[in-house]
């Protein structure tokens, strides 16, 4: 089960703009911020979630080419996920961020933070539901 960035069980907290129109991206919208701490919050049943997200092109010396990410379930010990920007000219859709650990089943939320104000595109999750034969 997918649920997009744009669905009104996604909470968000702290400064995030909308993207919208962009082709590669799922139902072609994706959230963005640039803010230190800023989160997103999805309460959802399940087994097993998946966060998927955009990595943008920047040049060789942009400082902020380095994004740190972490990930909470249920406010356990968060996991980090570290990216680079290509300076290729060309961004990356559909990267994987992050990936939880078997759950057990039932309800469970998932915090996600920017760590270091680098511009982070968060674009949609993926749930293996409960009654989910996958």
């Amino acid at each position: 089960m997918i649920i997009d960035d744009r669905n009104s069980a996604v909470k968000y907290m702290g400064k995030w703009e909308s993207l919208t129109g962009v082709q590669f991206e799922y139902q072609n919208t994706s959230m963005w911020t640039e803010e230190i701490g800023a989160t997103s919050e999805l309460a959802f049943n399940g087994t097993s979630i998946s966060v998927f997200g955009m990595i943008p092109s920047r040049p060789a010396s942009d400082p902020s080419r380095t994004i740190i990410s972490s990930y909470t379930i249920d406010g356990s010990h968060p996991t980090n996920f570290t990216g680079i920007t290509p300076s290729d000219g060309h961004a990356q859709f559909n990267v994987t961020f992050y990936k939880s650990p078997n759950l057990e089943p039932g309800e469970h939320t998932l915090v996600v933070t920017n760590l270091n104000g680098a511009y982070f595109n968060l674009d949609y999750f993926q749930i293996i539901p409960l009654d989910s034969n996958f």
